[in-house]
């Protein structure tokens, strides 16, 4: 699938194992979208999602934003794509992976 978003803070090498290593587990953390929630507040429960993940120091996580006409899926990816915490995006199809940097203060 397609690698969207600010991937230039990690070399191609290391994103492509971050993507493979959040793939692979069971356990990811993720968050449902799809039916849930209106479009003006999917930025705000993203940036909640996505600061809880941080406190718990997860690396990645996966938004679920389900099929359709792909209307939520790029609120979804915009979003995520210029969000401080998001270093990398992977559309999945239904979903995508996100790849998690602590914020240079």
């Amino acid at each position: 699938m397609e690698i969207i978003g600010r991937m230039e803070k990690l070399d191609d090498q290391d994103a492509g194992l971050k993507f493979f290593a959040a793939e692979l587990r069971n356990d990811l953390p993720e968050l449902d979208l799809h039916s849930s929630f209106e479009s003006g507040q999917i930025e705000i429960v993203l940036d909640q999602f996505l600061c809880q993940q941080i406190r718990k120091e997860e690396g990645a996580a996966a938004i679920i934003y389900g099929g359709g006409k792909g209307v939520l899926r790029n609120i979804v990816l915009k979003a995520l794509e210029k969000h401080p915490l998001v270093i990398g995006v992977k559309d999945q199809g239904g979903y995508c992976l996100a790849i998690l940097g602590k914020v240079d203060i």
